[in-house]
C-alpha cells in the first residue's frame, strides 16, 4: 500500500463537509465542545471499525449481493434528509428538534452505518488500497491511519462549531444557522441521490 497515497486520501475524504462534519458542528453550536465529545469519540472509533468490518469480508458480500448496498444507501439517504429536516427545522429554544441531547459515543459509532458518505468511503479505501494477497495486517494499519485523521481533521470541526458560538446572540440567528446546517447536510447527500439514481439507469 502506498501510504502517502492513502494518507492523502484518508484527509481529503475526511476533512471535506460530509454528514459526520455537519452534524459534530450542529452540535457543539447547540451543546458545547464538552458536551459534544461522546459524539466525537463515537465517530473517531466507529468509522475505522466500519472499514475493518468492510475489508474483513463485507465488501465481498456487497460483490456478491449488490442490491444489499443498494438498500443500505438508500436507507442511509432518507435518514439522512430525515435529519436535515430536523435541523433545518429547529426550534433555538426548544428541545423538539433533532436531539433532545447531543449523541452519544455509540449513537456515534452507529451514525456511521447509517452514512452513504462513510460506506462509500470505507468501500473505497478497501477496494483501492488493499489487495487479497496483502493480509489483515493492510486492513488493520489502514483503520488506524483513518482513527488518527478522523480525530485530528474532526477536532477542527469542534473548533470552527466553538468560534462560532460566541457570534450567535439570538434567536433569530440560530434559526438561521439551523437553517443552514440543515440544507448543508441534504446538499452532502446529493452526489450519492445522483449515485443511486444513475445506477438505476
Amino acid at each position: 500500500m502506498n501510504l502517502t497515497a492513502f494518507l492523502l486520501f484518508a484527509i481529503a475524504s475526511t476533512i471535506t463537509p460530509g454528514p459526520n462534519n455537519i452534524m459534530i458542528l450542529n452540535s457543539v453550536l447547540h451543546y458545547g465542545v464538552k458536551r459534544t465529545l461522546p459524539f466525537y469519540l463515537g465517530v473517531c472509533f466507529g468509522f475505522p471499525l466500519m472499514l475493518l468490518a468492510i475489508g474483513m469480508g463485507l465488501n465481498t458480500l456487497f460483490k456478491q449481493y449488490p442490491v444489499l448496498h443498494l438498500i443500505l444507501k438508500v436507507v442511509g439517504i432518507v435518514y439522512l434528509l430525515y435529519l436535515a429536516w430536523l435541523i433545518a427545522t429547529q426550534k433555538p429554544s426548544s428541545t423538539t428538534g433533532i436531539q433532545q441531547k447531543p449523541m452519544s459515543v455509540l449513537g456515534g459509532m452507529i451514525f456511521q452505518w447509517l452514512n452513504p458518505k462513510a460506506w462509500i468511503i470505507a468501500i473505497g479505501a478497501v477496494t483501492t488500497y488493499s489487495s487479497l494477497d496483502s493480509g489483515w495486517g493492510n486492513i488493520v494499519l489502514m483503520a488506524v491511519m483513518f482513527l488518527v485523521v478522523t480525530a485530528i481533521c474532526l477536532s477542527l470541526w469542534l473548533y470552527l462549531g466553538h468560534a462560532s458560538r460566541s457570534f450567535i446572540h439570538s434567536n433569530k440567528a440560530m434559526r438561521l444557522i439551523n437553517l443552514s446546517m440543515g440544507m448543508l447536510l441534504a446538499i452532502s447527500v446529493m452526489p450519492v441521490i445522483i449515485d443511486v439514481l444513475t445506477l438505476n439507469h
